[in-house]
């Protein structure tokens, strides 16, 4: 897989990657989350470890951290809703849900973070 900069995902990266969704999953079931607050932890840190993985170019761009803060925000807000809204069985929310979901809303983030940011750049 490539980043916004063009050059691949080393070894390393990826082990970060795997590691911090395994920390993600090993914290919830220490703290006995529900399967579906659960889920909804382990997808965010997935969502959000991807999505600043990949736009790596962008770490020193102006803007690039407040507009992730702002869309973080706003994700766990729209997660929340949805998780506390959802009627839920025991095993949470379908994986094949949120391997879907992820993928099209780390695309969703990912573009209009690269956006945001390349336009706070050409502006004066």
């Amino acid at each position: 897989m490539r980043t916004a900069g063009g050059k691949e995902f080393a070894v390393w990266e990826w082990a970060i990657l795997f590691g911090v969704t395994a920390a993600a999953i090993a914290t919830t079931e220490v703290v006995g989350l529900s399967q579906r607050w659960g889920d909804a932890v382990v997808y965010t840190v997935a969502l959000f470890a991807i999505v600043i993985m990949a736009l790596r170019a962008a770490w020193r761009r102006p803007g690039f951290w407040q507009n992730l803060l702002l869309i973080f925000a706003l994700h766990v807000v729209g997660t929340a809703v949805l998780i506390s809204v959802l009627p839920l069985g025991t095993f949470g929310v379908p994986k094949i849900f949120w391997s879907i979901s992820l993928i099209v809303e780390a695309l969703l983030v990912g573009s209009v973070l690269w956006k945001r940011v390349a336009a706070a750049k050409r502006r004066p």
